[in-house]
């Protein structure tokens, strides 16, 4: 909330984005305890209900895993099996879940089996080719919910 405060009069709003895992207060705070309490620290701090704090659990990576071939071909995934079919077939998506319980790591080691380099890139390609309509990520909800509500138009 500090280092937003100089932008206080420059723009119109403040959007804080920050994964649960490694912020600090995860062992004792839940993700939406968290966001409220940067919430009412930017309020105090003069942004005035013209800020959002969005806390993404457990990390940025969960927001790209769409069990969709177009994630497949970003990553550069060529195996026998479909992407989701191996991360469950590794345990790393328990049986009834969508997204692996480790998001960045799963990634890393499909991006170490298909022998491509990280890269925005990656990103930029998925979000292009995948729609975010089938997405329940409470994290990404908050924040399509918070970009409608200050951009109308879009």
């Amino acid at each position: 909330h500090e280092l937003l405060r100089p932008y206080i009069k420059m723009y119109s709003y403040a959007l804080v984005i920050f994964d649960f895992e490694g912020c600090g207060a995860e062992n004792f705070k839940s993700q939406q305890q968290i966001e409220l309490d940067v919430e009412v620290l930017l309020n105090k701090n003069g942004w005035n209900e013209r800020n959002a704090a969005i806390v993404i659990k457990p990390e940025l990576e969960n927001w790209i895993w769409q069990d969709s071939i177009h994630v497949e071909k970003a990553i550069g995934w060529t195996g026998i099996e479909s992407l989701y079919t191996w991360a469950r077939a590794e345990g790393k998506i328990a049986h009834g879940d969508q997204k692996p319980l480790r998001p960045k790591e799963t990634l890393e080691e499909a991006l170490r089996i298909s022998r491509t380099a990280k890269s925005a890139s990656i990103y930029k390609q998925i979000t292009k080719s995948v729609s975010y309509k089938g997405c329940t990520d409470r994290a990404f909800l908050k924040l399509l919910s918070t970009l409608i509500t200050w951009f109308p138009s879009l």
